[in-house]
Order: C-alpha cells, then structure tokens, then sequence
C-alpha cells in the first residue's frame, strides 16, 4: 500500500497528550490518527458521534510538563514521591486556610484532601 505524506500543526500541548495516550495504549501514532481517520470517513460515521478519544482522565493541560519526570521514574519507591507531595499540598492548603479564611475554595480544598489521608499513610482526625 502506498501512501501520501500530509501534515498537521498540533500545539505543544495536544503532542504531548498524544505522545502521553499512546504511550499508555502501546499504540503508534500514525496508526492512531489512521485509524481516526477512518473511523471519521466510513460510511457509518454520521450515526454515531465522534468523541475524538478514547474515554480516559487526562491531566489538565497544565501539568504536561511535569509527567516526563515521573514516567521515566527509575528507581525508588515512587509512593514515597507521592506522600511527600501529598503532606506538601496539604500543609499549603492548611496554612492558606488559616491565613485567608474566606477566600473562596481554600477550606473546600483542605476539606477534600482530608479523606484522602489513609491513602498516604496518615491519619483523617
């Protein structure tokens, strides 16, 4: 089968969320955006609406950039990175809700993280 060459301009961050989910999927990506491809052209395709991707969470876009870092984790125990960011992330939002109580989402975001404490290997009191 031959083949024409075509190009498409994608942002920074649409690459690396296409890099990151077909890295996940063990997928090619010239076999990924074929095979959107096809499923755009068939005949059948007015049927059903086309989502673009597969159903998954994504990050935000926002976060991109640090996912290299800890793809290529290599060795240690990655749960100990996660306590530690974790104790970082509520500590910050302990102390920005005694300092600014009423600015708006800070005690929400405290109150959520809570629950997630067992997971990390401390205590929800």
């Amino acid at each position: 089968m031959t083949g024409n060459r075509i190009s498409v301009r994608l942002s920074d961050a649409q690459i690396e969320r296409l890099k990151l989910s077909c890295g996940e999927a063990n997928n090619n990506i010239s076999d990924v955006v074929r095979k959107a491809l096809g499923v755009f052209l068939s005949p059948d395709a007015g049927a059903a609406p086309i989502t673009g991707a597969p159903s998954r969470l994504y990050p935000p876009e926002e976060i991109l950039k640090a996912i290299p870092k800890y793809l290529a984790w290599g060795s240690g125990d990655a749960r100990m990175e996660l306590q530690r960011l974790f104790s970082e992330l509520l500590a910050c939002s302990f102390a920005l809700k005694r300092t600014f109580p009423r600015t708006q989402g800070i005690k929400a975001l405290y109150e959520a993280l809570r629950p997630l404490c067992p997971f990390f290997g401390m205590d929800n009191v």
